[in-house]
Formats: C-alpha cells, structure tokens, sequence
C-alpha cells in the first residue's frame, strides 16, 4: 500500500469517527444487585421528569419531592439492611419530556430507576420492569376556573362545546381522553403539547381548552391558587405508580422489599404530607 492509499484509509476513519455515534453514548448505567452484594457497593441513578411534588431541582441543585426523598430512603435502607454503601446522582437529561425520560430508561442498563410519576400498565410492563406500586393515582379532567362545571361525562360534547383538549403524546393522559372521543365526541379536537407543564400553561390562558392530568398537578394547582378547575365527572378509576428500570435489571426484588415496609411506615406519609399537602391524603389511598 503507497503513501497515498494510507492517508485515504486514515481519512476514511477518521471520518466514520465523527459522522457514526456510538449507540451507547449517553446511556444511563449502574451497578448490578449482583454485584452490589458481592463487593457491598452500588452506584445508583435516579432518572426523571420534572413533576410538582415528585422531584424537582432545586435553585440550589438539591433535589425535593416525595419520590426524592423515598429514593434517598431507599439508599439508606440498603445501607442498613443490606449492608451495601450506595453513591447515587439525579439525571433529568429529558426532565420536562416525558416520552424522552421512557426512552431514557429503556436504554439504560443496571441501577438505573424512573422515579417520576409513572403509571403502572401491561403494555409498559413489556418494556420495562416495574416495582410494585407505591402510591395510587387518578386522572383528573380540568379546564380554566370560568369553565361550567360539567357534572355528567356523557354530556361533554354539549357542556364542551366549542373547546379543544391538550395533552401529551404516550401519556395515560392522552389514553383517556382517546377513550372520552371514541366513547362520548368522535369529533372532539385533540392538541399536543411537548410538555406536561406546556399543557398546564394553556389550560391557564385559554377558556376553550380542557386537559386530562395526573392527581400531582391539580394538587399543585390548589396549592398555588392556580385559575384551573376539576371536573369529578371526568375522575378515571384508580391507577397506580411504580417505578421503572430497564428490563435487563436485577434490581426489582430489592426495590420491592423496601417499598413493601416503606409504604406502611409513619415516614412514608409524612413524606406524601410534605411534598404532595395534607389534602392529598383523602385522594391517595393505600392499594
């Protein structure tokens, strides 16, 4: 090979260096249980989406929120219990995209956890493993406060008249309200936000729109006085919460261990009171 062939392979490598990504980079990783209880060491991941009352980041870079604080419980049930010393950090790389945190998760590998407020269903369950639920949850249909209150799901199309629903893609949110159009409005009018909190911006601006959001937002709305309103006869059927982790990890006998004491423990609902407000008891109730 002459001098000129190998500065073109060399080329060519370079090259193929920059314009070929590796598909690992970027990818969320965390020690494995095995490991963990073989060398008493663990490194541990908390992926999420930015939700009022679950974890947030703080202006400090401290994080809060009731699934924050369970986390960092959990650690300290591996340390007592297990007598594993776990170092762990936050990642919100797709913290207000919900679809982007999925994702996240789904290509992760080992101690990497989805601490937001996810809901537990069969189809989830195909693409990651879930821990059993540590709370429960239901939808709630909310419009802006000036909205008339709509007291019979089947009347939707008349006392809606003239609105538009918002939501976000791969939601249970958006699940429901596909089922209130096939059910009650084929020709209800269906928009998208890229965001969770997109759509609650909306809701406060515009008198014509209407949302379906998990329980955590209208708390938040009744905590900050917001100008929203729910409409009960829009409540789905209870659901649940979980959190997930990649389907290739060994970490789901653990995690249910802890959430099984954890869930009954007096620091449990001092930590739902906290984050979440004592009007959020007669809402959540133990599964």
């Amino acid at each position: 090979m002459n001098i000129r062939s190998n500065i073109f392979c060399l080329a060519l490598g370079l090259i193929s260096l920059i314009v070929i990504p590796s598909t690992s980079y970027g990818q969320l990783s965390g020690s494995s249980y095995a490991k963990a209880k073989s060398t008493k060491q663990a490194h541990l991941v908390f992926n999420y989406v930015d939700i009022p009352g679950f974890v947030h980041k703080e202006k400090n870079g401290q994080f809060s929120g009731l699934s924050a604080e369970m986390m960092k419980d959990f650690v300290s049930f591996l340390k007592e219990k297990k007598g594993i010393t776990a170092t762990y950090k936050f990642s919100g790389k797709n913290a207000t995209s919900f679809p982007g945190y999925l994702e996240e998760i789904k290509i992760s590998k080992g101690a990497v956890f989805g601490i937001s407020n996810t809901t537990i269903t069969n189809e989830r369950k195909k693409t990651y493993k879930f821990s059993t639920p540590y709370m429960s949850n239901m939808i709630v249909l909310m419009s802006h406060k000036d909205v008339p209150t709509m007291d019979n799901l089947a009347d939707i199309k008349t006392k809606f008249a003239g609105m538009r629903a918002i939501t976000t893609k791969h939601s249970t949110n958006e699940k429901l309200l596909k089922n209130i159009k096939k059910k009650y409005w084929p020709e209800m009018k269906i928009e998208y936000a890229e965001t969770f909190w997109g759509a609650m911006d909306i809701l406060e601006k515009d008198r014509k729109v209407f949302t379906t959001q998990d329980l955590a937002f209208y708390l938040d709305a009744l905590d900050k006085k917001k100008p929203y309103k729910r409409h009960p006869a829009g409540d789905s059927p209870k659901e649940y919460y979980g959190i997930i982790m990649p389907i290739n990890s060994d970490w789901t006998p653990v995690i249910n261990e802890f959430l099984k004491s954890y869930t009954n423990s007096m620091r449990y609902k001092k930590v739902i009171t906290e984050n979440l407000g004592a009007h959020a008891i007669k809402f959540i109730t133990k599964f």
